[in-house]
């Protein structure tokens, strides 16, 4: 009799537990099923970690997730974009720089990298034809584009930390706004649990929605343009990787020119800096944006939208930067 009691006192729980169990695996389908929507529904969508702005026609090479970067290129090269084996804008060159050769990298979004023009009409591209017909041995000047749409100054540092060392840069150019991005953590790899997670939340649809719809309504850090202006007093110094950078090329070697980053505020028909020279700690500042504004073209015929040029806007930015260089400590000589 005792032993049918306990049977029957355990039931109930044993049931409790299977409910738990088949609740939990049907919501786990429901998300997929949901998920599996969105995906076929949503396949213009840029990726979760990547801004609102950036969407797929900006990083027409597709991206993959990175552990420390946050992404980076799907595959490599794609001709088809000018990208090449390692991931830069431009024709192949070796890791290991030639002696006597001047080597450059210029950082930033699709602004760098030249979303809606070719490889040979971005501003990098411009700026290394520059110098090289103003300086006696061209064949040994490099200038490379390692822009990837949506990159800020974070990013940016953590590029140069992971990869663009080993290239033996002269010079590095940061194209970012000055309060883009939370200051720097520790460089390194997330355990491979933790990898694996965020792996899957990159390219989830799911979380792509909830996590931007949530920094509408409440935005955690900087990610759209006119946040930029919004970051006063104390906050500032939460954001922005720009000293950081300009530590690090002392620290190793390389020189430092900012972009002062020129943005269309179609509202308003004007162009504004959103890296001003005041709030940019590097000695050399490439004024791209001043040089828009003083162009005498209307920002339509410059802007393809906010802030992508087009290959009139490129060639005037291209120009200054390369003055900017030729002028800096750091020039090739």
């Amino acid at each position: 009799m005792r032993v049918e009691q306990q049977s029957e006192m355990t039931r109930p729980e044993m049931t409790w537990k299977r409910k738990l169990v088949y609740g939990v695996l049907a919501a786990l389908l429901v998300l997929l099923l949901v998920e599996l929507v969105l995906q076929f529904v949503l396949r213009e969508l840029g990726r979760v970690s990547i801004p609102a702005e950036s969407v797929e026609a900006h990083v027409q090479g597709g991206m993959a997730y990175d552990a420390d970067l946050g992404w980076t290129w799907s595959r490599l090269p794609q001709p088809a974009f000018g990208i090449n084996k390692d991931g830069f804008r431009h024709p192949e060159v070796s890791r290991k720089k030639p002696p006597g050769t001047w080597r450059g990298f210029s950082i930033g979004d699709s602004q760098t990298y030249g979303a809606g023009v070719e490889a040979d009409q971005t501003y990098t591209a411009v700026a290394e034809r520059q110098i090289k017909s103003r300086v006696p041995d061209p064949d040994r000047v490099e200038l490379l584009n390692a822009g990837i749409s949506g990159y800020t100054s974070l990013q940016a540092l953590r590029l140069i930390e992971k990869k663009l060392l080993d290239w033996d840069p002269d010079l590095i150019v940061i194209d970012c706004r000055t309060y883009d991005s939370l200051r720097e953590g520790p460089l390194g790899a997330p355990s491979e649990g933790v990898a694996t997670v965020q792996r899957l939340l990159f390219h989830s649809k799911i979380y792509y929605i909830l996590h931007f719809g949530i920094d509408r309504i409440r935005p955690i850090q900087p990610r759209r343009m006119h946040e930029n202006s919004q970051i006063r007093g104390a906050e500032r110094s939460q954001f922005g990787n720009h000293d950081l950078i300009v530590a690090l090329g002392e620290d190793k070697g390389f020189g430092v020119v900012f972009v002062d980053y020129p943005f269309w505020e179609p509202d308003e028909d004007r162009i504004v800096c959103l890296a001003p020279p005041a709030e940019l700690p590097g000695r050399v500042v490439a004024r791209g944006c001043l040089a828009l504004q003083q162009s005498g073209y209307p920002p339509k015929d410059l802007f393809l939208d906010n802030n992508h040029l087009k290959p009139l806007g490129n060639e005037i930015v291209g120009e200054a930067l390369a003055n900017a260089i030729l002028q800096s400590p750091w020039a090739p000589r």
